[in-house]
């Protein structure tokens, strides 16, 4: 398969399964097991600020996802221009702690887009079958091969991204790269997929 596929306004009920909870709280809302357990007043807090979140990317985010598979796979991922937006309207409104939780948010399930989508190359590349496919492997990266993301140890020239992006038609669903090398829109994410 050498085409690109292409995925827009995909719905957020398709991938919410796989927001990392653990990722959410103890690495971006910076809110520990412990603290959960010894305080249920704080536990009922961030259950219902996860509800008002995923209330709010029902009403914003637009995502949006492209992947090639040759001999590897290449995948990229949006919730688009509006979480962004949203974001930077919270902190000029001085809602700190709203755009806190919303970036937050935001980021996770950049990254739970990321995973479903990493899950669908592996079927339709017959590198897994589907009804093995579930969140919990996701989390605990019991499949085969291995998404790599730019900015990390084993790819750490974001630079190189371009050419990706170059491949996936990425301006096609609203992604370029700053000059810096950043994505934008922000809660976007770009991949190699080693299906082996």
């Amino acid at each position: 398969m050498t085409k690109i596929y292409t995925e827009t306004q995909y719905d957020i009920e398709n991938y919410i399964a796989y927001l990392n909870t653990k990722f959410l709280h103890h690495t971006l809302w910076k809110i520990y097991p412990q603290q959960l357990q010894e305080n249920p007043t704080l536990k009922k807090e961030i259950e219902d600020k996860q509800k008002e979140m995923k209330k709010w990317a029902e009403e914003t985010i637009k995502a949006s996802f492209s992947y090639k598979i040759e001999r590897q796979a290449y995948q990229i991922v949006t919730l688009g221009t509006e979480p962004a937006e949203k974001a930077n309207k919270l902190y000029t409104e001085d809602r700190y702690e709203d755009y806190f939780y919303w970036h937050g948010y935001c980021a996770a399930l950049t990254e739970a887009l990321a995973a479903k989508v990493h899950s669908i190359i592996r079927v339709v590349s017959e590198t897994e079958t589907k009804e093995i496919q579930s969140p919990q492997r996701e989390f605990e990266q019991q499949y085969i091969g291995k998404r790599i993301s730019y900015g990390y140890e084993e790819l750490p020239n974001i630079e190189e991204q371009r050419e990706i992006l170059k491949i996936l038609k990425a301006h096609k669903i609203g992604i370029e790269m700053t000059e810096s090398g950043m994505l934008a829109p922000v809660y976007s994410t770009c991949a190699i997929v080693h299906l082996q």
